[in-house]
């Protein structure tokens, strides 16, 4: 869709319905689409908080950004979520209630439960301990080459860089294909092991067949076998 054909009103409201849309998490695309539309600071302003913000910023700062209805509250809420869930893969409930400014364990439950089956979550509640571990998360928007670094760090802290999601993406690249490389030169050792040991086999057999006094090698005996075992953890 191109919003520069839309209203300003019809903008506004295309935006606000993607705030709230549950299967939404990525912004990036719609906020540089509105870089050159004249709209209200405060949207632009807002929808660049979904992108890099946590509710912290929101409730420190709502006098820059738009009063969010419940839903997308929510939705930000679980966003605050990820940002801390790429930061590590354990957190006590006390530390998710104050960061989130949540009083009520049930809601702050509930909020996990709803970002799991959204996807948005791999992790697991432990009730008793109190504690989150997580698994698996989406990512939060990074900064694009033209955007205002300092301007936007300033305000949300250190973000990802596009630059650095290029390198660390390639750094991991480089890193599996060296694992390929590895598990090539294993498994041709490996075949060559067993090459070899059939070969021993055969020589064995006919030494056992034509000279006086050699060792019989027997078939079934444990030390004629070879056992491999690899363990996936």
């Amino acid at each position: 869709m191109s919003l520069e054909s839309l209203s300003k009103e019809e903008i506004s409201t295309y935006i606000l319905n993607k705030l709230e849309d549950q299967t939404t998490f990525g912004f990036n695309e719609l906020r540089t689409s509105i870089n050159n539309i004249d709209i209200d600071q405060k949207l632009k302003s807002t929808l660049e908080l979904f992108c890099f913000g946590t509710i912290q910023d929101y409730n420190h700062h709502k006098e820059r950004y738009l009063e969010l209805s419940s839903k997308a509250e929510f939705k930000l809420l679980q966003l605050s979520i990820v940002s801390k869930a790429l930061l590590s893969n354990q957190y006590n409930y006390n530390t998710l209630l104050s960061f989130l400014g949540i009083e009520n364990i049930q809601i702050l439950e509930k909020l996990i439960i709803e970002s799991i089956y959204s996807n948005i979550l791999d992790a697991k509640l432990f009730n008793q301990e109190q504690i989150l571990k997580i698994n698996y998360s989406i990512g939060r928007d990074v900064l694009l080459e033209n955007d205002d670094l300092e301007k936007i760090e300033q305000q949300y802290g250190k973000i990802v860089k596009i630059n650095d999601l290029i390198d660390g993406l390639n750094k991991f690249g480089g890193k599996i294909d060296k694992g390929i490389d590895y598990i090539d030169e294993i498994s041709n050792n490996l075949k060559d092991d067993d090459i070899n040991d059939e070969n021993d086999t055969n020589d064995g057999n006919d030494t056992n067949n034509s000279s006086i006094g050699s060792i019989r090698i027997q078939p079934d005996s444990p030390s004629n076998t070879r056992k491999r075992k690899i363990e996936i953890k």
